[in-house]
């Protein structure tokens, strides 16, 4: 009996292309981006919001087969997803970027509670990463593909979440859209509640939908950083704030993520005029 011919290659994610944008703005740095567009894109003349997403190099492919089966039964609306990884990088690479661009402040001890135990190699970048997203990224996307000016995301996981919380008190009008996910906002002594008390004493309105999720088992850090937060924003009451929280039973800091970004699309982009 003959045996069975095979050949070895890469999977690649169907529907999902593979960019890559030079910053001028994080100087000598080139992000690969993964794009997937609405089923449709093709055959329509639509416009679509954007849901930008950090960390691809880790759950990219999640939040992509995800979104897809919520599509399935139309249970949210159709989106264009950017996620924003690093081209060729190692996972100390990785790791070494994401801490640069996630970070507001420069990390010089261990973070009590930090699974990693270390230093992050880098830190402190993250307004240049919020200013390559606006001047940069955003604009590309824009000019590339049909996209709305209204509805706009960003989802950010752990350390991402901690550049979500940065940007909402610093920037929220970057975006529309939260998914802020087992926050790791205990760096700098909870320097992003310290934004928050900033942007309290200038403003009484916070116009953003916000879901905020951390599971059960996760990080004590990390499920102190989701109290404080929810607790600090319940208690502002700003006006044109839609926040949804939830706490996932049985789930730690990694088996979170499916389920933080399966209810975090529902509860921000839920198809409500069903297709």
């Amino acid at each position: 009996m003959e045996k069975p011919i095979y050949s070895k290659q890469e999977v690649s994610i169907r529907g999902t292309e593979v960019k890559q944008i030079e910053s001028k703005i994080v100087e000598g740095m080139s992000y690969e981006l993964h794009i997937t567009l609405p089923a449709n894109y093709q055959q329509s003349k639509d416009s679509f919001a954007v849901v930008y997403y950090l960390d691809a190099y880790y759950w990219g492919g999640t939040v992509i087969e995800t979104y897809r089966l919520l599509r399935a039964y139309k249970e949210i609306a159709p989106l264009i997803l950017v996620g924003i990884s690093y081209e060729n990088a190692s996972n100390y690479d990785a790791w070494s970027y994401r801490s640069r661009d996630f970070y507001p402040t420069v990390i010089t001890e261990v973070n009590k509670g930090n699974a990693d135990n270390m230093v992050p190699p880098l830190s402190g970048g993250a307004s240049k990463f919020l200013e390559f997203l606006d001047k940069e990224l955003k604009p590309m996307v824009s000019e590339n593909y049909r996209t709305k000016e209204t509805g706009s995301g960003i989802f950010g996981i752990s350390n991402g979440a901690l550049f979500a919380t940065y940007v909402l008190f610093t920037s929220p009008g970057s975006f529309d859209k939260y998914l802020i996910g087992s926050p790791a906002l205990y760096s700098d002594d909870f320097v992003t509640l310290r934004y928050e008390e900033e942007y309290y004493a200038r403003n009484k309105q916070l116009p953003a939908s916000v879901f905020l999720s951390a599971g059960s088992d996760d990080f004590e850090e990390v499920k102190v950083s989701w109290n404080k937060l929810k607790d600090r924003i319940e208690s502002r009451d700003y006006e044109g704030l839609n926040l949804a929280t939830h706490i996932f039973e049985g789930e730690n800091h990694m088996s979170g993520i499916p389920a933080t970004i399966s209810r975090g699309f529902r509860e921000l982009y839920g198809n409500v005029t069903k297709e």
